[in-house]
């Protein structure tokens, strides 16, 4: 198996279809490299996914021995440990911000988490704990946190134009905490910070009072996040946990989000927004919303992926443009970092960023 091959029979094991016969059929007939598929999954955080899915979909038993089961269900159980520990630590840091007259934003994963997007807690795999607060509560916010332990990561700097603050550590905590005053660095006219916070929703978390981003806001970051800040579509790639969470997302809120008007925000980036839509129907079989085409545009991207996946040099030409596309847009929207083109020491930086492409 090659590595286009291995990548999607990753994502026919976690794709919303009912493929188990299909899958079945092929786990008995072809020789399949499974500590490659569990290397891929591992890269992309979605080997606790890959075993619930086998699961869900009663395949477990045609997986080739019980040390690989035995190896997946250890991980599903480490991970559900995990995101245990990473629940408390957030009611912690929600009461401390609380004590202050702030009631942050959950994002992204620890959203996904406290809303019951996944059926169970321990099948996303986390990094961090995201949480918009006010602009001009960030450094109030740092504050309380440092009260309770937590202390800015060494090696970062903040500077007033970043979207998020320097992550901060807390010894003996699960996740490092990344607290923004802007929800996102780019696309910032498809999702207002301002916008977000006037359509949140108000939950209790336990005993404590956070908010969420209104289910299109959610949607939309999803996009935002992985085609845009992290350059995924200008290099023909995919984070599979991000998509993954799109899936999650849409099977869950599909019908408080009004596609037309997810669409419009787009227009921006029309191409983008149907090459993602795209994705997660081709990786993940995921029926495209209603009204929202196949455009010619997004079947062309998806063919690029498959070339990059097929053709090193081209993946390699790609992560050069996506980098060079990523620093070009942070140079833009944050006009103080031009003059570290000042600095002899940047460009040694970018020049050891190059040569890991």
């Amino acid at each position: 198996m090659n590595d286009l091959d291995t990548f999607l029979l990753l994502c026919r094991c976690l794709a919303f279809e009912d493929n188990r016969e299909s899958l079945r059929k092929q786990f008995q007939e072809k020789e399949i490299a499974w500590e490659n598929v569990v290397k891929v999954s591992s890269q992309h955080l979605v080997t606790p996914a890959l075993y619930w899915a086998l699961s869900k979909k009663g395949l477990l038993d045609a997986l080739p021995d019980d040390g690989l089961v035995h190896y997946l269900g250890i991980i599903l159980a480490l991970n559900r440990d995990r995101n245990q520990k990473i629940l408390a630590q957030l009611h912690d840091i929600a009461m401390q911000l609380n004590q202050v007259d702030i009631e942050p934003l959950l994002m992204k994963g620890v959203a996904s988490l406290i809303t019951g997007i996944y059926e169970e807690v321990s099948i996303r795999m986390m990094t961090d704990i995201d949480l918009l607060v006010p602009y001009d509560k960030l450094m109030t916010s740092v504050a309380a946190l440092e009260n309770i332990g937590y202390k800015p990561l060494a090696g970062y700097r903040y500077a007033k134009y970043h979207h998020q603050y320097i992550p901060l550590v807390c010894e003996g905590t699960a996740a490092s905490v990344e607290l923004h005053p802007r929800i996102v660095r780019i696309g910032t006219q498809i999702l207002p910070t301002e916008e977000v916070w006037h359509d949140a929703r108000p939950l209790l978390f336990r005993d404590t009072h956070v908010r969420l981003p209104s289910p299109p806001h959610r949607i939309q970051h999803n996009i935002i996040h992985t085609y845009m800040m992290d350059s995924n579509y200008s290099m023909a790639t995919i984070n599979l946990m991000q998509l993954y969470e799109f899936a999650m997302l849409r099977q869950s809120l599909e019908e408080q989000v009004d596609w037309q008007k997810v669409a419009t925000r787009f227009k921006p980036q029309t191409k983008l927004f149907h090459s993602y839509m795209a994705m997660a129907h081709y990786l993940l079989a995921q029926p495209l919303p209603d009204n929202i085409p196949l455009l010619p545009s997004a079947a062309r991207h998806y063919q690029r992926f498959q070339y990059r996946m097929r053709h090193p040099w081209f993946s390699k030409s790609l992560n050069l443009k996506g980098y060079l596309t990523n620093t070009l847009s942070y140079l833009l929207t944050s006009p103080k970092v031009l003059f570290k083109l000042l600095q002899p020491s940047w460009y040694a930086e970018q020049f050891k960023l190059l040569k890991k492409l």
